[in-house]
C-alpha cells in the first residue's frame, strides 16, 4: 500500500500558505497526496491551486466559512473521520487551532478528534492513520508570509497570521521546501486572484521552510527536530500515479 498524506483544512488557502511546499515536495517524490477543505466558494481556483502543488486528490466539503463554528462538534468530527477512512492516510496534517478564527479552530479541533478516534480504534500503530501534525507559523515565518497576502482576512477568514500565536518552542518538525517555493506561490496566486510579489532573498529561508507540531502520537521528548513527516514509513514512491481527481 502506498504511503498517503492527507491535509484537512478549513479553506484551501490555509493549506497552501502553511504547508503547500510540503505537499508539493511529497507529491513530487511520488507520495499519494490528498487535501480536504471544508469551505470554499470557488472550486475552480481550489482545483488550480491543487494542481500547482501536484496534489492528487482534492475534496471540497461544501460548507461556508460561518457554518463550521456552528456545526455540532461531533457532526464535524464524523464528517472528517469519513474523509480519513476513505483516503486511508498514514499521516494527517491540519492547521493549528491557535491560528484560526472560530471556523478554523473548529476544523482543527474536529480533525484532532476524528484522528484520535480512528487511531485508538486501530491500536495506534500498523494501520492508518499513524501520525497527526499541526501546521504552525512561528513569528519569523508569519512576518515573511504576511506581505505575500495583503488581504488574508478576506481571502481566508479562517486563518490569522497577525499576530502570530504560536511560540517557536511549539515546533517539533521543520521541512525544507525551498525547492517548492514557486509551486507554493502559484497556489496562493490561484486562490487569491492577485499577483504575488517576488520573494525577497532575506525572506526565502522563512518562506522556504514549513513548521509543524506533532500532535499524535505523544509525547515528543527527544528534543531532536524531525525533518520528515513520513520518516520510517514504507516506500513512498508510486511512479504510476495518475492525474489529479476532484471529488466532493
Amino acid at each position: 500500500m502506498p504511503v498517503r498524506l492527507l491535509g484537512l483544512f478549513a479553506h484551501p488557502l490555509d493549506g497552501s500558505l502553511l504547508c503547500g511546499g510540503t505537499f508539493a515536495r511529497y507529491a513530487c517524490a511520488g507520495v499519494e497526496t490528498a487535501i480536504a477543505c471544508a469551505a470554499d466558494s470557488e472550486p475552480p481556483h481550489a482545483l488550480e491551486a491543487a494542481r500547482a502543488l501536484g496534489v492528487r486528490h482534492l475534496f471540497l466539503l461544501g460548507f461556508d466559512g460561518g457554518e463550521l463554528a456552528r456545526l455540532p462538534a461531533a457532526a464535524l468530527s464524523a464528517i472528517l473521520a469519513d474523509v480519513i477512512r476513505g483516503v486511508a492516510p498514514q499521516v494527517v496534517v491540519t492547521a493549528s487551532a491557535e491560528l484560526g478564527g472560530p471556523g478554523g479552530a473548529a476544523l482543527s479541533q474536529a480533525a484532532s478528534r476524528a484522528f484520535l478516534g480512528l487511531w485508538h480504534r486501530s491500536g495506534g500503530a500498523g494501520r492508518p492513520p499513524v501520525r497527526l501534525y499541526q501546521a504552525l507559523t512561528p513569528q519569523r515565518q508569519a512576518l515573511a508570509l504576511m506581505p505575500l497576502l495583503p488581504h488574508a482576512s478576506t481571502a481566508s477568514p479562517s486563518l490569522s497570521l497577525d499576530p502570530p500565536a504560536v511560540l517557536d518552542s511549539a515546533v517539533t518538525a521543520i521541512l525544507d521546501v525551498r525547492a517548492q517555493t514557486e509551486a507554493k506561490l502559484a497556489a496562493v496566486r490561484a486562490l487569491t486572484g492577485r499577483p504575488v510579489r517576488s520573494i525577497d532573498p532575506a525572506d526565502l529561508d522563512a518562506i522556504g521552510h514549513e513548521f509543524f507540531r506533532r500532535a499524535y502520537p505523544q509525547p515528543w521528548v527527544s528534543g531532536v527536530l524531525e525533518r520528515e513527516l513520513l520518516g520510517g514509513l514504507a516506500d513512498r514512491r508510486d511512479p504510476s500515479a495518475p492525474g489529479l481527481r476532484l471529488a466532493g
